[in-house]
């Protein structure tokens, strides 16, 4: 029997205790607000349907414990989770200074191709406002996240984060092609120049001389914070690369115009 998804993420609500993670799971799932207040206990879930460029994805929701002692209980979900939502309280500064912290939890637990996304929520109340958006979204650039300032009691942008969220998550698995400029070996290593479709140019660098093309891609997708998988290395005249190949020297290489030196 089929699976009634196209995709299945797993999204993990992380930060300190009170920024309002489970007041934006509700209104992300419920479309409800509560001025209610119970802290999260370990770890609780939801589970939301959605549709999105023509694809059914089911969201798998995480809220978290944001009190010290639960950090053991949450870091096992990291491992798991396809993205993040890194929440803080723009009324509470000492939250967004914690950021950092919880940013360090997440490098050292989840997953190397994790998405991540900072949220300040909050912005309802901005007689109480601690943090300027500026600062916050020059800290969430430096880091490599998109930055959203939500309000789940008023329903600002609470849709529009795990919908970016997602969005990215579905990028992600979408094939992109690096062109393989040159491969140059020695002894015990091998660099790699590769291009992407925009022109920019990523040296890797393995310490063995003759990885595979499955290799080079898997280095490839630690730079850029991709699915090994969907890496896709072609030549300079378009001629795609077998991943069991190995660089340099190939024949493939040769017949596709690759540079390719040994020293």
């Amino acid at each position: 029997m089929s699976a009634s998804y196209d995709h299945l993420y797993r999204l993990l609500l992380i930060g300190d205790a009170s920024v309002g993670k489970t007041s934006l799971l509700l209104r992300y799932e419920q479309g409800v607000f509560s001025e209610t207040f119970i802290c999260t206990i370990g770890v609780d879930f939801r589970i939301k349907t959605v549709e999105l460029e023509g694809k059914i994805v089911k969201v798998q929701v995480w809220d978290t414990a944001g009190q010290e002692r639960f950090r053991t209980i949450t870091s096992a979900y990291y491992r798991g989770a396809h993205g993040v939502l890194l929440c803080f309280d723009l009324t509470c500064r000492s939250s967004f200074e914690r950021c950092a912290a919880w940013l360090e939890e997440i490098r050292k637990h989840a997953r190397d191709d994790i998405s991540l996304i900072l949220v300040g929520n909050k912005c309802d109340n901005s007689a109480r406002r601690e943090v300027l958006f500026e600062e916050a979204e020059s800290f969430a650039t430096s880091h490599g996240m998109l930055f959203y300032e939500t309000s789940a009691k008023d329903d600002v942008n609470v849709q529009e984060a795990f919908l970016a969220l997602v969005s990215a998550l579905i990028a992600k698995g979408r094939p992109v092609v690096f062109t393989l400029l040159s491969a140059t070996s020695t002894k015990s290593s091998l660099r790699c120049s590769v291009a992407k479709l925009s022109g920019e140019v990523l040296e890797i660098d393995l310490v063995r001389p003759r990885p595979t093309v499955e290799e080079v891609a898997i280095e490839i997708g630690k730079a850029c914070g991709r699915c090994p998988s969907t890496v896709r290395l072609v030549t300079a005249d378009g001629a795609l690369l077998d991943i069991s190949d190995k660089l340099p020297g190939d024949r493939h290489h040769a017949e596709g115009g690759l540079r390719c030196s040994l020293q």
